[in-house]
């Protein structure tokens, strides 16, 4: 089991991935995303997670929460 966390703080996402849920180690790049907002693009208000799979091989994603940090 792969497990992925986004988190988006003061417009830097950071995103890090764990195996056991516990262990988490941090990607190296990071996505500073202050430019994709409405102001700039128009029509929403918020940034949306997309996910995606490249390559061979199956991929399931299962169990997927957005949970806003206030």
């Amino acid at each position: 089991m792969h497990i992925l966390r986004i988190k988006n703080v003061d417009n830097v996402v950071n995103m890090f991935y764990s195996l056991d849920g516990e262990n988490w180690t941090q990607t190296e790049n990071s996505l500073e995303v202050s430019g994709f907002h409405h102001n700039v693009l128009g029509g929403f208000l918020s940034l949306r997670i997309g996910l995606c799979a490249i390559g061979d091989g199956k991929v399931k994603f299962k169990n997927f929460a957005y949970i806003p940090i206030l």
